[in-house]
């Protein structure tokens, strides 16, 4: 069984602390929970337009996830897919890609789809 593992919704910042051993262990814990043979993890995604004033503190805090998180894949043999890269535009969630700054669109999911091809 492969599996392919969309980043959580309510994972990603919100403004507050994030603790990454917390957030590595239980993602961790779900990930080995589904006995997969090989995993693929992609990246969170950037934020845009309609996110809050703080949009570029929260993408910078996005970024560092993401760092995190391929670091923590690479260690454990899985497939890191960054995806958070392909979507942006002027450092927030190119607004072709998106119906309201947050969720992607159906052009959006193209992109993302293309990129799982890839490495499928």
């Amino acid at each position: 069984m492969e599996a392919v593992m969309e980043q959580m919704e309510g994972a990603g910042p919100s403004g507050q602390d994030v603790v990454m051993k917390d957030y590595t262990y239980y993602y961790v814990q779900t990930i080995n929970g589904l006995q997969a043979r090989r995993v693929y993890l992609y990246s969170l995604l950037p934020l845009g337009e309609g996110q809050g004033e703080d949009i570029d503190e929260r993408n910078q805090l996005v970024v560092q996830l993401n760092a995190f998180i391929s670091q923590e894949a690479l260690k454990r043999g899985w497939v890191y897919i960054n995806a958070y890269t392909p979507l942006l535009k002027d450092n927030r969630l190119n607004p072709e890609f998106s119906r309201d700054g947050r969720h992607l669109n159906r052009h959006g999911y193209d992109v993302l789809a293309q990129l799982l091809r890839q490495h499928l």
